[in-house]
């Protein structure tokens, strides 16, 4: 199957029961699932499954790949008890995608943030210590994936100084250090820096990439011809569509767009 094309669960459909999402996809035959947790149907068992995996069988969704949890988690905090909390909830991340289905895709996570954001000694002290928490806590769930049969990914956050997967000079000495881990190219977060950035990342780290996030058909038009010979997991966003219309008719229209591309 070329560039299978997965819903991500994000906040765009929050407000659809996860039975909905599922019917939805089979019916405008999206090919599968990137499931986060955070949906609230779905937090309020995590990481439980509930009737999660049910669903997924009774729809027959097979692709499936899980976006660990991102609200107030920071795996590089200047707060140890925030580390370890954050580090839980990936680990637990994988307890939950190992339970829901034995052909899990991957898990893609973002990486730490430096506590200290505004100009000072002290954030520039910290920053080094911030990214080696990163690294760690990776080596620390990627080997619970490992365990699993379950691929990990990291995904570039928004491009920022202080997020710290969101740049190349972040990510090198991570990937460095942990060969197996996968990329997960959200071309929108590398647009904060430009757009010859978020390509620059692509190229970069093309040799790792597993997925790429989109958020509307403009993005994939420009992206495709860069990542087709690679054939990613594309996967639709839908906080970025406009809330004011069906986001269901929305994301028809964009996967057809998708599909006339190859």
């Amino acid at each position: 199957m070329k560039n299978p094309i997965l819903l991500g669960l994000d906040r765009g459909v929050w407000d659809y029961s996860f039975d909905q999402i599922c019917k939805k996809c089979v019916e405008l035959q999206i090919d599968g699932l990137e499931i986060q947790p955070e949906h609230p149907e779905i937090f309020k068992n995590f990481p439980d499954t509930g009737t999660i995996k049910k669903i997924l069988s009774d729809y027959d969704i097979k692709h499936i790949s899980v976006h660990a949890p991102i609200k107030d988690i920071n795996i590089s905090s200047y707060n140890p008890r925030i580390r370890e909390t954050s580090i839980l909830e990936l680990k637990k991340t994988v307890k939950f995608a190992s339970e829901i289905s034995n052909e899990i895709l991957y898990i893609v996570v973002h990486g730490g943030q430096n506590s200290f954001r505004s100009s000072s000694n002290f954030e520039r002290f910290y920053l080094p210590t911030a990214l080696e928490y990163t690294i760690n806590a990776l080596k620390n769930v990627i080997k619970d994936c490992i365990d699993h049969g379950i691929t990990l990914s990291i995904e570039n956050m928004t491009y920022s100084f202080w997020r710290l997967s969101s740049k190349i000079k972040y990510l090198d000495p991570i990937f460095e250090q942990i060969p197996d881990l996968k990329f997960t190219l959200d071309y929108a977060h590398g647009l904060h820096g430009s757009e010859k950035y978020s390509l620059r990342l692509l190229k970069k780290f093309e040799n790792r990439l597993i997925s790429v996030h989109i958020g509307n058909y403009f993005e994939i038009k420009y992206l495709f011809k860069h990542i087709n010979h690679l054939n990613p997991f594309i996967i639709i966003e839908p906080h970025h569509l406009r809330q004011d219309l069906n986001v269901f008719t929305q994301l028809q229209k964009i996967i057809i767009q998708i599909r006339a591309l190859h």
